[in-house]
């Protein structure tokens, strides 16, 4: 896919969720950023009922508990929404294979497809930046000083890929950029 990151939409997306298997794990928060020419146009974020306990170690790392999730939607409910944001968009994350593969897999449970065309930070940050110890959000957040308030939640961790790739664009010309993109889309 050729595409240029300046002035096509992206969608920044992150997902929380209570486990690493999207078969047997649930989406706990979602955040959509829609940007269009450098400004988050729509945004739908979210925390979801999902009928099962948060794990411990995952309350521990995100603050998600089973208190916060009591009474909130559950994910069918904004399957439409979604895709309407992610309409005519890249779908943006860092290790974009889980984000994907945990919406995939809640689109499934609601009897419903989900595609979407996506570009991973992770493998972008890796072909743009090799000599960084490793290439975690985390790191980047400590390296380049990108702010947050919430680690581990969804709207943060997807403003700090809005701020990534806007150091990004400015970082590098259009034809290396360009390259680097491409290499990261799936």
């Amino acid at each position: 896919m050729n595409f240029d990151i300046a002035t096509m939409p992206l969608v920044f997306i992150d997902v929380e969720t209570t486990g690493f298997s999207p078969t047997k794990c649930r989406i706990t928060e979602i955040a959509a950023l829609r940007v269009e020419g450098g400004e988050i146009k729509r945004k739908l974020v979210s925390l979801f009922t999902i009928g099962e306990p948060v794990p411990e170690i995952i309350t521990k790392l995100t603050g998600i508990d089973d208190a916060m999730l009591e009474g909130q939607p559950t994910f069918d409910t904004v399957c439409d929404e979604l895709i309407e944001i992610l309409d005519g968009a890249i779908m943006v994350a860092h290790n974009a294979k889980f984000d994907y593969s945990f919406i995939k897999a809640e689109f499934e449970r609601c009897g419903k497809q989900f595609t979407a065309i996506t570009l991973c930070t992770c493998e972008l940050v890796k072909v743009l930046y090799p000599a960084l110890p490793n290439h975690k959000l985390q790191t980047l957040i400590e390296t380049y000083e990108f702010e947050y308030t919430d680690r581990h939640r969804a709207e943060d961790d997807a403003a700090v890929l809005i701020q990534l790739l806007t150091k990004v664009g400015k970082e590098f010309d259009h034809d290396r950029l360009r390259l680097a993109v491409n290499g990261a889309t799936v």
